[in-house]
């Protein structure tokens, strides 16, 4: 199973490169300079390249991009990088979010609202943003429309009042919703974590909800592609007591680069072990 798991996120990797580089050529020569800083290709003889993938970085790099894009206007192009990004992560909530807009501004009604749709099965929740962003506007007459905002009130309303999402994990502490609903907080965790566009090119800490909103810079998370690789990994840390329970997991992490035990443990919890939904649990954080 973590076989096929490391297999078919090597291929969503690949898939979202090939979306993104000129002619669907992954080659040295053809790397987009956004990304220059997450990947690393040598040539190794006429066919065969050594390829090494930052994927956290990757994922930061793309939904920023797409962010710059949206905010120039270019909205064709901002929507091809979502659309690669969603096939990185598909479970990545203010990338479809974001999406949705692009496909909004583009004039593509259905396509705009069913990314909606997606997004609020994430968990996306900021109905009050949704209902006066601009880049929406289009949308706001629709019947579609209006059913997605009176279903996310009436999460709201289920929910006590809180916009976050609720998180079944005992190892989220239940002082973590901000909001603190007279009846008491929810113990859930955020969903959406814009910054003011000001802050894009430095953005280390998430301050609000929306859409034109950079993630925060996400841990290094080294892997490797299919093709042949000589990276060297850095030595993993000595296990500790509380880690033994997912000593399996752990190693097959550590061998991928990811070496925060802590936040593989939290995420190895919430998906019951599940290798691939903790690395896209990572690469959301």
């Amino acid at each position: 199973n973590n076989i096929k798991t490391l297999e078919n996120l090597s291929s969503q990797v690949i898939e979202c490169l090939k979306s993104v580089f000129p002619n669907n050529q992954i080659t040295p020569a053809n790397i987009p300079s956004f990304l220059t800083s997450a990947l690393n290709l040598i040539p190794l003889s006429h066919h065969d390249i050594d390829l090494h993938i930052n994927v956290g970085q990757l994922s930061s790099l793309l939904f920023q991009h797409g962010f710059k894009l949206l905010e120039q206007k270019q909205n064709q192009k901002a929507r091809d990088i979502f659309r690669a990004l969603l096939l990185l992560n598909p479970h990545h909530t203010l990338a479809t979010y974001n999406l949705a807009c692009a496909e909004a501004l583009l004039g593509n009604d259905s396509d705009a609202l069913e990314c909606l749709r997606k997004a609020v099965s994430l968990g996306y929740r900021d109905y009050h943003h949704m209902m006066k962003d601009d880049d929406l506007q289009r949308l706001r007459n629709s019947d579609q429309f209006n059913q997605i905002i009176a279903d996310l009130m009436s999460i709201e309303t289920t929910n006590n009042g809180c916009q976050w999402r609720k998180c079944n994990s005992s190892t989220v502490p239940t002082g973590a919703c901000p909001f603190k609903p007279s009846s008491g907080c929810c113990g859930a965790i955020p969903m959406c974590t814009p910054v003011p566009a000001s802050t894009i090119d430095n953005v280390t800490t998430p301050t609000s909800v929306g859409m034109h909103s950079p993630l925060p810079t996400t841990p290094t998370v080294p892997l490797s592609s299919p093709l042949p690789t000589t990276a060297t990994t850095p030595a993993p840390p000595a296990p500790s007591a509380v880690s033994s329970k997912w000593t399996t997991e752990l190693s097959i992490l550590h061998e991928m680069g990811y070496f925060d035990d802590d936040l593989l443990i939290t995420c190895l919890e919430r998906t019951k072990g599940d290798i691939h939904q903790t690395i896209l649990q990572i690469l959301d954080n």
